[in-house]
């Protein structure tokens, strides 16, 4: 049987998430920071994230269902932003609290680099008025994956998980050039 630390070295080598920093507690390992495609590590705060979202939720305008939810991100750049449920009576209209933290993300960007800009979010907690996690819907899935990639962390009730694992086989911006027709 490898050690710990072997076990842990084998895994990250032929694993998909093999940069991601992880640590032992309580039986479960937890991601504590990731590494960015420029080579630097980014430590994530995820008790932070999760109080930043749960003060978002407060924020939340729910008066139809009654559940205020917020959303927290932790950018490249190491700045958070966060964005709360916003409801409307038609229901189709309601805008959920990571459509709120995308929108945020863009309105609050410093000038953009020259090039062609990289995935912008690192790490997402979702959270309900009483601060337990959520896990974002489809649509907001696909909100974030143009935000961070697939390699986004999203909070889980269970730990951290990469935003790939939970949308697969992702429609994405390469997917609309492929299958564009002629003009």
């Amino acid at each position: 049987m490898l050690s710990s630390k072997k076990w842990i070295g084998a895994f990250l080598q032929e694993s998909r998430i093999s940069d991601l920093v992880l640590y032992f507690r309580s039986k479960i390992w937890v991601v504590r920071g990731a590494k960015l495609s420029h080579g630097s590590y980014v430590v994530i705060d995820w008790t932070g994230l999760r109080a930043a979202a749960a003060e978002a939720a407060k924020r939340a305008y729910a008066p139809y269902s009654r559940l205020r939810v917020g959303a927290a991100g932790l950018t490249a750049d190491g700045r958070v932003v966060t964005g709360c449920n916003v409801e409307n009576a038609s229901f189709g209209l309601t805008l959920c609290a990571e459509c709120g933290l995308v929108s945020a993300l863009h309105a609050t960007a410093p000038s953009p680099p020259p090039g062609p800009p990289g995935p912008a979010l690192v790490a997402v907690a979702v959270v309900a008025g009483d601060g337990d996690a959520l896990l974002p819907c489809g649509r907001c899935r696909q909100l974030l994956l143009e935000a961070g990639g697939a390699a986004l962390l999203v909070d889980t009730a269970g730990g951290p998980v990469p935003l790939g694992e939970l949308l697969p086989a992702a429609f994405d911006g390469a997917d609309l050039s492929a299958r564009r027709g002629p003009g």
